[in-house]
């Protein structure tokens, strides 16, 4: 912890390091650094699991592993439950499931990947209560078929919502694992970046500036910049440079405007929900960016200027 005595204070830090995540965890201290946004009722992960729909928006519900738990449940707590899982180990999954649920819900601090610290074992008590219902059922055909529809109705459900969560919604925030959810238009704006850059190398190697309360994860996609600096605000007191690519909150533009030299292309595009940044181009790496998709062989089809542009 101290790199053999070289840094002494690394062994407090290391320690202290626990004291943020206490305080984020803490209501009254979440709200005083930043994490309050965070804060939801003590409700929050088994209401998303029930059921959760955002305005029009399609339902979604893990209700199937809830209702099968339940079962694994009673069959890790009565004598009478048969099961081909050790009582000892059912009683185990079944405490360590109720204790997580209990302390992740009693945090203010909530955000869905939390929910996986004792969704895994949810879905572990829904397996023996699946096990159980198989085996009670055993003799009687009408039930066991009916309990067998329904296990395949629940089974189908959930894979055609993890196929929708993955796919079609996989950045809407109309679901609800979608959460401070990076956009897609960020790609699209990477990708304009990149070939603004295999146009004309040499900006790789000229200052970015990056001005934005929230701009992560930007640091990855402009990892081929050797100059990038970032700002939560338009530094006071110093000249900005012209620099070929200027990334900033929408609410400084005007100040940008005033501030940097004359001569930007000004384009937009989403970091997140309702979070948008402007990219302004310095006008001549803009123009020889433009130039160079003219020269090439131009698409056809009414979209052709859209797809030049990016």
């Amino acid at each position: 912890m101290s790199g053999f005595f070289s840094n002494p204070r690394g062994v407090w830090d290391s320690y202290a390091a626990f004291w943020h995540y206490l305080a984020r965890a803490g209501a009254e201290q979440s709200s005083t650094q930043g994490a309050g946004v965070h804060d939801h009722p003590w409700h929050y992960y088994l209401a998303m699991l029930a059921f959760w729909r955002l305005g029009p928006g399609p339902w979604w519900s893990e209700g199937f592993i809830l209702i099968l738990a339940l079962a694994g449940l009673w069959a890790s707590l009565s004598e009478r439950a048969s099961s081909r899982v050790d009582m000892r180990l059912r009683r185990f999954i079944a405490f360590y499931t109720g204790w997580m649920i209990l302390l992740y819900s009693a945090i203010p601090y909530k955000t869905p990947w939390c929910m996986l610290g004792f969704l895994h074992g949810l879905i572990l008590l829904a397996g023996i209560g699946a096990e159980c219902i198989w085996r009670a059922t055993a003799g009687r055909r009408a039930i066991r078929g009916a309990a067998l529809l329904a296990m395949a109705a629940g089974t189908t459900h959930l894979a055609w919502q993890s196929e929708r969560a993955t796919g079609f919604f996989a950045a809407d925030i109309r679901n609800p694992y979608v959460y401070a959810h990076t956009s897609p238009d960020t790609a699209r704006f990477a990708r304009q970046l990149d070939s603004v850059a295999a146009v004309q190398p040499e900006i790789l190697r000229q200052p970015v500036l990056a001005m934005a309360l929230e701009y992560w994860p930007l640091p990855w996609y402009l990892r081929r910049f050797e100059q990038v600096g970032y700002w939560h605000s338009v530094p006071e007191g110093v000249e900005l440079p012209a620099a070929p690519v200027v990334i900033a909150d929408v609410a400084f533009e005007e100040t940008l405007r005033q501030r940097l030299p004359a001569g930007y292309f000004m384009d937009y595009f989403g970091l997140r929900h309702e979070l948008l940044l402007c990219v302004m181009y310095r006008q001549d790496v803009w123009d020889r960016f433009i130039e160079s998709r003219q020269a090439a062989t131009p698409p056809e089809g009414a979209d052709a200027m859209e797809q030049a542009l990016r």
